[in-house]
C-alpha cells in the first residue's frame, strides 16, 4: 500500500490525522508498507486487519540477501520497531492465516508494552498459526486493556508465554490493571492462560468465558489474584453444549477441577 521508490530519501512517514484504518478481504497482501525505515499513526485510534491470507507483518524487514522483491518473512513479527500506534485504542486482527508473532520480541522490554499502552480492546480471531499473544514484558505494559476476546485460533498453546529461560521473569509481577472481560473459545490446544510462574493479578476481571478448550489444564502457573470474579462462563468447556456457570473459590481451581471431570469423563467412556 505504501512503497519507497528507488532513490527516494529515507524519512518518516505519517498519516498524521488518521483515525481508523481497515484493511479487509485482499488476498495477496503481505504488508502494509515497503522499504520504509518507519511510518506512524499518531490519532489512530481503530486498527482492523480481517481476511488478509498472506499478511505476514504490517512493515516487513528485509533480510540483508534479500534481492528487489524477495523478502525474508519467514519469520516476522506482525508489528515491529517500524510502526507506531501511540493511541491505538481498538486492535482486531480475524483471519490472518500467516502470522507467527504479534509484537516484536526483540524489542527492548521496557518498550514492548509502552508502544501500545493506551490500547483497550485486543481481539484475535481465527489466526491459525499464531502460538501466544504476549511475551510478559508485553503483557506488563499493556496498563488500560479491557477486554480480550480470543478465538478459534487451532496452534495456540497460551495466551502469555515466557521469553526464553529467563528467571527473573518469575520475581516480576503481571498486572491487567483493567481487564474486565475474557473470552478463550474454540482454542484446542490451549493449555493455560499464564505460562509464566510469576504473581498474576486482574483486580476488576469480572467476565471469563471459556467455551470448547479441551486441553487447558489451569489459567496461570503462579499465584493468582482475580478479587472480583464469583463465575466462570463455561459452555462447555469441552464440546458444544449448554451455558452453565461453574466456582470452586477460585479461577486456577475451577478449571483444575473441570479438567479433572474430563478425564474422569473420558475414562468411563473408555
Amino acid at each position: 500500500i505504501v512503497w519507497k521508490e528507488r532513490g527516494e530519501d529515507q524519512e518518516t512517514n505519517e498519516f498524521r490525522f488518521l483515525k481508523k484504518l481497515e484493511i479487509e478481504s485482499l488476498p495477496s497482501l503481505t504488508g502494509f508498507c515497503k522499504g520504509i525505515d518507519e511510518i506512524r499513526f499518531p490519532q489512530l485510534e481503530e486498527l482492523l486487519l480481517i481476511d488478509l491470507p498472506e499478511f505476514r507483518s504490517f512493515c516487513p524487514t528485509m533480510s540483508s540477501s534479500a534481492s528487489e522483491g524477495n523478502h525474508n518473512t519467514a519469520w516476522q513479527s506482525l508489528f515491529n520497531q517500524k510502526v507506531a500506534f501511540p493511541s491505538l485504542m481498538k486492535l482486531e486482527l480475524r483471519r490472518l492465516s500467516n502470522i507467527n508473532e504479534i509484537w516484536c520480541s526483540q524489542l527492548p522490554k521496557d518498550q514492548q508494552g509502552a508502544l501500545f499502552i493506551n490500547m483497550v480492546s485486543l481481539s484475535v480471531f481465527s489466526c491459525e498459526t499464531l502460538r501466544n499473544i504476549f511475551s510478559p514484558s508485553m503483557a506488563r505494559g499493556l496498563l488500560n486493556l479491557q477486554e480480550l476476546e480470543i478465538e478459534d485460533c487451532l496452534m495456540m498453546e497460551e495466551v502469555v508465554a515466557k521469553e526464553g529461560d529467563e528467571e527473573e521473569q518469575d520475581q516480576e509481577t503481571i498486572l491487567f490493571p483493567q481487564l474486565n472481560h475474557l473470552r478463550l473459545e474454540k482454542l484446542p490446544k490451549l493449555r493455560t492462560f499464564c505460562h509464566v510462574t510469576c504473581a498474576l493479578e486482574l483486580p476488576l476481571l469480572e467476565n471469563v468465558a471459556v467455551y470448547d478448550c479441551p486441553a487447558l489444564k489451569t489459567f496461570s502457573l503462579g499465584s493468582l489474584s482475580t478479587s472480583k470474579l464469583r463465575w466462570l462462563d463455561v459452555k462447555s468447556m469441552w464440546s458444544w453444549g449448554s451455558a452453565k456457570l461453574v466456582w470452586m473459590g477460585n479461577l486456577n481451581d475451577t478449571i483444575r477441577h473441570l479438567y479433572k471431570e474430563k478425564v474422569e469423563e473420558d475414562d468411563e467412556e473408555e
